[in-house]
């Protein structure tokens, strides 16, 4: 193998290939071929994250697992596996983390860093544009991938010289409205959210008692939220019932819930007669044959066929006496939806048909309610292979030769994208960044290193001495953790502040990186693009009050003249600050004329901050 590896990348690839240190993010589908390939060829360290833990559904397609490994997390399962692979007397070191790779405390710039290049094999898209972000500050290779059904990809991408993951336009999840989810459902998907996210959360997960006060309801109808919000209070009290202990009679308990929520709510929701002029009523369960007593199904339904809604009924009360009594055998501990329980699953699959007939809607079988409620992405291990083979060779061109790489490509299903018939794969040319790009192009990224006892003050000094001429003598400076302006010509009440405590003020469990953008404010033609700075908190020398960095290249751009912007462009800023667009369609938050500006704009109001900071980076 090394022998055909010096061939193909000479005697310097190889020993780069062979020296090179990886890191690995997700080891499921493609992650498992992903960490096969690297160790078979030698890699000599591979670093592995992932928070998940195995499920039964994973063990057709991920095939480092068992099911001895059920509840295992992935990463330690995957890694201990490969250790047994023996290869050319040559053992790679292989390292497993369990933590989430967002969690800045553990896994901050200097751990990213050491590694020659990553490889994502996520399915979080949050994840995915934290570690493509994160490689545009260390300048480091990233190689990502995914796979749904047939169809996947493998992309190469190299800071400032090939397109990165948000280059792209990239679909965001599916959410649904309130009015959708609890009054008006027209798909089984509706249903099936309902059941899972409302009807088995409020009975058996946390209640929020504040939620409905957050919710947009997706409607202005004041009759139809006065019914939601009276729906979840009557539901609150029911569920007094599930957890009370000393109410033996499960069998009353389950009615009260079956007939509130299949029968009561339904008549409840016929009164609202807007809501009913252009869509087909809702029917209430007809439950005079219903035997609430039940306590099993003989012979048992069989999972793959639609059900009948008095299958779907006996089932449902069969399940939530079964979830009433496994929550008070643990003493009344909350309960999670697992498309792998069987028990909860069939809570989710009866309710969502049940509710499904009420409106009209097609039933599903419960395979096919688990694949939505679980949301399973369809997954195939052939596609996962070959995409990770893809992806594998992408890597070793980029660790034997780093920078020289001209013609990286990326590896696209061609036929099953419909771009082709006769052929399934597809390789085209990597794009250059996309100039709009509010990651690679947008914005210049730097680097800051400081102590505990940095302050604001500090920090503006050593950037005003570094930068010279080049730094602007106007600027605002935002804290993007929280949305909130720390510093501008008329507030500097933070100064001498350590930055530490404005950007760790809150005690959440992950740490998430922290990031401050500085806005050129100057009256030039030309001025700065916004400068966005990742803090990297010294821990060796935590009690320092410097701020070191390495100055970069300040790219700039011409202001447009005389752009007229209005309200409905730019969103309330609540204060005397106004936005201008440029003729690249740069943003650039100004003072206004109109006006005395305020004394300190600390007050703004968060949502106006985000507005702007949201209008600045998009």
């Amino acid at each position: 193998m090394i022998s055909d590896l010096e061939t193909v990348f000479g005697v310097d690839g190889t020993l780069n290939i062979s020296r090179s240190k990886v890191l690995m993010v997700g080891a499921g589908g493609i992650g498992c071929e992903l960490l096969k390939n690297l160790v078979l060829l030698g890699i000599q360290e591979i670093h592995v994250v992932d928070m998940d833990t195995i499920d039964l559904s994973n063990l057709n397609r991920q095939f480092l697992f068992r099911f001895k490994d059920i509840k295992n997390f992935k990463s330690k399962v995957a890694c201990n596996l490969v250790e047994e692979f023996k290869f050319a007397n040559f053992a790679t070191k292989l390292i497993a983390y369990t933590e989430n790779i967002m969690n800045f405390d553990i896994f901050d710039i200097e751990w990213f860093s050491q590694f020659d290049i990553i490889l994502n094999a996520l399915d979080n898209l949050e994840a995915r544009r934290y570690i493509n972000k994160m490689c545009q500050y260390i300048n480091k290779p990233l190689m990502e991938s995914g796979t749904s059904g047939f169809d996947g990809y493998a992309m190469p991408m190299m800071a400032r010289v090939t397109e990165c993951f948000d280059c792209t336009a990239k679909e965001t999840p599916v959410t649904f409205p309130v009015c959708t989810i609890r009054s008006t459902p027209s798909q089984p998907v509706h249903c099936v959210v309902w059941a899972k996210n409302f009807l088995f959360q409020q009975l058996f997960g946390e209640i929020d008692e504040n939620k409905d006060e957050e919710k947009n309801y997706g409607t202005d109808d004041e009759e139809e939220i006065a019914r939601i919000k009276s729906e979840q209070n009557e539901l609150n009290e029911l569920v007094q019932l599930v957890r009370d202990t000393n109410i033996n009679d499960i069998s009353s308990i389950v009615e009260k819930i079956v007939k509130k929520i299949f029968v009561d709510d339904i008549n409840q929701l016929l009164k609202i007669d807007t809501l009913w002029k252009t869509r087909t009523p809702p029917k209430a369960v007809f439950l005079s044959n219903i035997n609430f007593s039940l306590e099993k199904i003989e012979p048992k339904l069989d999972m793959n066929k639609n059900w009948s809604i008095e299958d779907s009924i006996k089932q449902f009360v069969v399940t939530a006496k079964t979830l009433i009594k496994r929550q008070r055998k643990l003493k009344g501990a909350l309960l999670e939806f697992d498309k792998d329980d069987i028990d909860t699953l069939l809570f989710v699959a009866t309710a969502a048909n049940m509710r499904s007939s009420i409106f009209s809607i097609v039933n599903k079988t419960v395979f096919d309610i688990k694949q939505i409620a679980g949301n399973i992405i369809p997954a195939i291990a052939t596609t996962n292979a070959i995409i990770a083979s893809y992806s594998t060779l992408n890597a070793l061109k980029l660790v034997a030769f780093g920078n020289k790489i001209t013609d990286l490509k990326t590896a696209y299903t061609s036929w099953a994208s419909g771009t082709s018939s006769k052929k399934y794969m597809g390789l085209v040319r990597a794009n250059k960044p996309n100039s709009d790009c509010t990651v690679c192009s947008k914005v210049n990224n730097m680097i800051v290193k400081m102590g505990k006892n940095t302050t604001l003050a500090t920090l503006i000094d050593s950037l005003t001495s570094k930068f010279g001429d080049a730094f602007p003598e106007d600027f605002t400076i935002l804290n993007l953790n929280s949305s909130s302006i720390i510093y501008d010509f008329d507030f500097e009440d933070l100064l001498q502040k350590p930055l530490y405590n404005v950007f760790r003020s809150n005690t959440d469990a992950l740490k998430k990186a922290d990031f401050m953008l500085i806005l050129d404010e100057d009256t030039e033609e030309e001025i700065n693009k916004p400068l966005q700075i990742l803090i990297q908190w010294d821990k060796i020398n935590e009690n320092l009050s410097t701020a070191d960095f390495k100055p970069i290249t300040l790219t700039k751009y011409k202001k447009a003249k005389d752009v007229e912007t209005t309200q409905d462009d730019i969103g309330e800023t609540g204060n005397q600050s106004y936005l201008s667009v440029d003729e690249n369609g740069e943003v650039v938050l100004s003072e206004s004329d109109d006006e005395e500006p305020p004394k300190k704009k600390q007050k703004m109001e968060k949502d106006d901050i985000e507005s702007e900071i949201e209008i600045i980076l998009d």
